[in-house]
């Protein structure tokens, strides 16, 4: 199950972390990886099902995450400010950020059923849906997991998906240029069938449509005991309104009392339905990382690192992931002399990079 939980994560990440530097088939090199194991560690064949590598137990009980302790992350970790000198200035937006998915998507990579990515005030929220009958292919996983109602559901054409759900924060560090930390908390992950046992007629993605609804109406990032607070408050306000004859105002709030109530309920059925209630360690994440390296998914230019940040004192402390990015100049390999970035980060739901030209 631990080898299953982080071959989900990794393509979850992976798009980002290619530093946009796609092949037609991002997956096409595992063919012929240039790993420097052993030839007994590595078990791959030319077909489909064998398009991953797949590293020995040894490898899955190792430790790749160092481990950092610190008083304040901030402190020991401080963003980089706007630079006061700049020769470009890249800025992405939620299309632009999309049309990283619509490749993955469009290449038909046969995991991957559908990506979205959207950038929310100053996160960037990736949400990968992936197949289970695909991960069923790969031999390190093949019967390790299948969903209830498995015949049924394939009877009617039904598929089985896999939905993974993590919001970054992304900054470069104050004085270090050309690399980036993409931090997290937490990781949520769900599974369903497209269309469910409620759909109406066959492939009509019921399931999918509600999955997707929460993703895009944001639902998910708050919990549900804030919604349920702001609803009572705004139904006290409702009800203040109309008993001061002020039915336009009331109307006003009933209409954001519908939207509130909406993304609610939301939130519920996808958590009660869908959710995993999978839990991802520091190690899992770390071990993942090596996993892709080994694997020759990064950019081949980029150097990639994962911290496992125990922030505070005490006994009590709060746990944070970092990945960091390194030869960012290398690898976004972009058509200028010899540059280094020296900024990037996502703010009012834009996503902005900068950089120098290396004299």
């Amino acid at each position: 199950m631990k080898k299953a939980v982080l071959l989900k994560f990794s393509l979850l990440l992976m798009p980002f972390l290619l530093g946009l530097d796609y092949s037609e088939d991002p997956f096409e090199e595992l063919n012929s990886s240039g790993s420097s194991m052993p030839d007994e560690q590595i078990v791959g064949q030319n077909n489909v099902s064998d398009r991953y590598v797949v590293i020995d137990k040894q490898f899955w009980n190792g430790n790749y995450s160092k481990l950092i302790e610190v008083e304040s992350f901030d402190k020991n970790f401080p963003p980089a400010n706007f630079p006061a000198q700049t020769d470009f200035f890249i800025k992405f937006d939620d299309e632009v950020i999309n049309s990283f998915s619509d490749h993955m998507v469009s290449s038909k990579v046969p995991l991957i059923h559908d990506m979205f990515y959207s950038l929310r005030g100053d996160r960037l929220r990736v949400t990968t849906l992936l197949r289970y009958s695909e991960l069923n292919k790969v031999k390190a996983l093949k019967g390790l997991m299948e969903l209830r109602g498995s015949a049924e559901r394939k009877a009617k054409g039904d598929i089985a998906i896999l939905g993974i759900d993590v919001t970054l924060k992304i900054f470069n560090k104050e004085n270090e240029s050309n690399s980036v930390f993409l931090t997290f908390s937490d990781l949520r992950s769900y599974r369903f069938w497209r269309d469910g046992r409620d759909s109406k007629k066959a492939g009509d993605r019921l399931n999918e449509k509600i999955f997707l609804g929460y993703v895009k109406s944001a639902a998910g990032e708050a919990e549900v005991k804030n919604f349920e607070i702001d609803i009572e408050q705004l139904e006290k306000k409702q009800s203040t309104l109309e008993s001061e004859g002020k039915y336009k105002e009331a109307l006003d709030i009933a209409n954001q009392l519908k939207d509130l109530q909406k993304k609610a309920e939301l939130i519920r059925i996808v958590e009660d339905r869908f959710d995993t209630q999978i839990s991802l360690k520091p190690k899992f994440i770390g071990t993942l990382i090596e996993f892709m390296k080994q694997s020759d998914i990064f950019n081949k230019y980029l150097n990639v690192a994962h911290y496992h940040i125990l922030e505070g004192s005490g006994k009590k402390k709060n746990s944070i992931q970092a990945i960091k990015l390194s030869r960012l100049d290398k690898a976004l390999q972009i058509a200028l002399p010899d540059v280094e970035i020296n900024y990037v980060a996502i703010k009012q739901g834009s996503m902005s990079l900068t950089g120098r030209v290396v004299h």
